[in-house]
């Protein structure tokens, strides 16, 4: 007979994996994109701007790749606290600081992505204009989907921290 906690130890183990998959997927998927779209496929440019289709040196297109990395390095980020969570879960730790820390982590890192965003596509025009691949722009996109979602994740994280405490006081009366 399973109990609960084989349960969510089972499932963490398994989201684990899951999450490790993506995480090793990543520099693949980077070599995929790169050997298909080249390092303009990185980064998104406007559809009114002209891009000159002259050949990139590697010291041309590590500037577009490193701006093309913000946001998707962002995620990897996000996706190393959730697999150290399924880890916890995976170990049976399901109600700790530890859990709600990396909880409240993954919440940052949502918020950080929409800001993020923004920067790369302030810095996206001014980069590319300097090698002379579109002329002179810039641009900033505003939006903020991930940052709801990652405060919501947040206000969570401090709710389980606080019934935590309230678990942990009430261990403590006889």
């Amino acid at each position: 007979m399973t109990t609960n906690i084989d349960e969510i130890k089972r499932l963490g183990k398994l989201l684990q994996a899951f999450t490790l998959f993506f995480i090793l997927l990543a520099p693949v998927a980077l070599v995929i994109l790169l050997s298909m779209k080249g390092p303009l496929g990185m980064v998104n440019v406007q559809a009114e701007r002209l891009i000159t289709h002259t050949p990139l040196s590697f010291i041309q297109a590590l500037p577009i790749v490193l701006v093309g990395l913000l946001t998707p390095a962002t995620y990897l980020v996000g996706f190393f606290f959730i697999h150290r969570l399924f880890g916890l879960y995976a170990k049976g730790i399901v109600f700790s600081t530890r859990n709600i820390t990396t909880i409240r982590n993954c919440g940052f890192v949502l918020v950080s992505v929409d800001f993020v965003r923004i920067l790369q596509s302030a810095i996206t025009g001014p980069v590319l204009s300097s090698l002379k691949i579109t002329e002179n722009y810039f641009a900033v996109d505003i939006g903020f989907s991930m940052l709801i979602i990652g405060l919501l994740v947040i206000f969570i994280s401090r709710v389980m921290k606080m019934g935590l405490e309230i678990y942990e006081r009430d261990q403590l009366t006889i």
